[in-house]
């Protein structure tokens, strides 16, 4: 059990998960709206590219794990990171199925749609401003190295 609290560990764990699960899962087109751009993806190669992003975040912190400064933050990365990016794939999907909905019942208004769109760039947004944790982590972790190491000296 202790080695699943290893957060590299943990990733793999999940990536491998998520490899298994996007085999089985039926496939649905999500749809992603960014301002005059309308990106199509499956869902089957959202779940994909997360784990392989799992992947590398893993190998990250399995190759950095004695540089970083607070264990602490490095699972707010991890818990983030997981819930914004299925919180945005979860939001496109219900976006997809509005705008099937509006098509069959006439309810186009533009407001109703751009508040969807709006909660889904906000998700993607924190997704990316979370990967700055890492980096906040790791550079607390050199600086303090590099007092400790001054101290020694």
């Amino acid at each position: 059990m202790k080695l699943l609290f290893k957060i590299y560990n943990f990733l793999v764990l999940l990536a491998v998960l998520l490899l298994i699960i996007s085999f089985f899962i039926p496939l649905v087109n999500l749809d992603i709206n960014l301002h005059d751009t309308y990106y199509v993806i499956t869902n089957i190669n959202c779940i994909r590219y997360l784990a392989i992003f799992l992947f590398i975040v893993a190998l990250l912190y399995k190759l950095l794990s004695h540089y970083l400064a607070w264990n602490t933050l490095s699972w707010i990365h991890i818990i983030l990171s997981i819930s914004l990016y299925f919180a945005a794939s979860f939001m496109s999907y219900r976006l997809s199925k509005l705008f099937a909905l509006a098509e069959l019942t006439d309810e186009n208004s533009i407001d109703y749609f751009q508040h969807y769109n709006t909660q889904i760039m906000v998700a993607i947004s924190g997704f990316i401003l979370v990967q700055f944790l890492h980096i906040i982590n790791l550079i607390a972790g050199l600086t303090k190295r590099k007092h400790s190491l001054a101290k020694h000296i």
